[in-house]
């Protein structure tokens, strides 16, 4: 059709441009209102009234930028704080199966709340037709993080529930019971900024009036990091095996971090209308998976008017679990677009749309937790011939992300 509007608009003018020869009015009129007539109510009159695509040659590039509203799948902790009425005997305080242990901290997904973010896009066709060219992105969503705070006198009871592997049964750690200790725990769990970016060529494979398909490849990167602590600030009141006013503070802490670097691949539907627009898209990330994961444990003794002794191992951070971990995987990732798209002007479109993609194999730092612990192994620790608990291994789970997306497309 724009070929046709083109060449109508081309014998239009050519008729408009041309002069007799003399003053001498034609004698056949109808013969030319005829002509004109013809190519006016054929190709002329359809382009006038379609717009199939953004064909303006000089609009080959473009720049935009999208609010983002998105939900990442939390991270789900482990039972990590307990507590029990008063009056609960020492044995079966905090531990985790009895009916009178209620969990304070964990036990749930954290860090699953709506979170903001932005996303940049840029690129252009290489070429007058429009037919391949190049798409850039980036974007990068806020971080989340998930404070708990207990105190205690010793009532209510404060415990860390875990699952000997000495005795093959739930106990726990207290850190507030009456006539022994008083205490506080810190936790907080931290999913850090998430962000990536891409660059991907397009190419043009099917073209009609209204719509266009685009074959995609390129490369695509994500990265995500999170952070999980537990500090816990215990004073002995001289009820049991340690002596009174001894101060002992407990730092548990595991980090990881998840880098893919992939190839991406796609396919890119686009549908036009005289002003409205909506693009369809589908890609697979395919590459290598880096994940780091730090486990710290620290413990610092001060027994009443001495110096304090700091020890390497916390609660959950142990000798055995201890170090920087370094795993790989090639994994593949999915992600599905749509994007609706009015004209505001010419060269402003408005952009509202939805994304979701799936990651799977992330190491999310709540997941390195393991709550089989060799309580001979709490520091200073004691020989033993079973020193394997807690052992590492990274533990691997799936991860979606989804965000509704509201900007602005400048063309140029």
């Amino acid at each position: 059709m724009v070929k046709g509007f083109a060449l109508a608009l081309v014998a239009v003018l050519c008729l408009a441009g041309q002069t007799p020869a003399d003053d001498v009015v034609s004698t056949e009129p109808a013969a030319e209102e005829t002509k004109i007539a013809t190519i006016l109510e054929g190709p002329l009159e359809t382009a006038m009234l379609v717009d199939p695509a953004p064909s303006a040659a000089a609009e080959r590039w473009w720049f935009s930028t999208d609010y983002l509203l998105a939900w990442v799948r939390g991270s789900l902790v482990q039972p990590l704080v307990t507590t029990s009425p008063s009056g609960t005997p020492m044995a079966s305080a905090g531990v985790l199966g009895q009916n009178n242990t209620t969990i304070l901290f964990g036990a749930s997904r954290l860090n699953d709340d709506a979170r903001s973010g932005i996303k940049l896009g840029a690129g252009g066709w290489f070429d007058a037709a429009r037919t391949w060219g190049v798409d850039v992105g980036f974007f990068v969503l806020e971080s989340q993080n998930t404070l708990f705070f207990a105190s205690s006198q010793g009532n209510p009871i404060l415990a860390r529930p875990f699952f000997n592997a000495v005795t093959s049964k739930q106990d726990s750690q207290l850190v507030a019971f009456p006539g022994l200790s008083t205490g506080s725990i810190v936790a907080s769990i931290r999913s850090n900024n998430l962000y990536g970016g891409h660059v991907d060529f397009q190419e043009v494979f099917l073209e009609d009036t209204g719509y266009r398909l685009e074959a995609i490849v390129g490369y695509r990167y994500l990265r995500l990091d999170e952070r999980l602590e537990v500090f816990q600030n215990v004073d002995f009141l001289g009820g049991g095996v340690i002596a009174a006013g001894t101060n002992i503070q407990t730092l548990d802490n595991f980090t990881v971090h998840n880098d893919l670097n992939a190839a991406d691949l796609g396919v890119r539907a686009q549908l036009f209308g005289q002003r409205w627009s909506v693009d369809l898209l589908f890609k697979m990330a395919v590459g290598r998976m880096h994940r780091v994961t730090n486990i710290t444990g620290l413990t610092q003794t001060t027994p009443p008017g001495g110096e304090t002794i700091t020890s390497p191992g916390g609660f959950l951070a142990l000798e055995s679990n201890s170090g920087q971990h370094n795993t790989n995987d090639w994994i593949v990732i999915p992600e599905l677009g749509a994007n609706f798209g009015w004209n505001i002007t010419n060269n402003i479109r408005l952009c509202l749309g939805y994304d979701v993609f799936f990651w799977s194999n992330v190491a999310r730092a709540s997941d390195q937790v393991s709550l089989m612990i060799n309580p001979n192994l709490f520091p200073p620790p004691k020989s033993t011939g079973l020193s394997g608990f807690p052992a590492f291994g990274v533990v691997r789970s799936d991860m979606w992300v989804q965000a509704i997306n509201l900007g602005l497309e400048f063309r140029f």
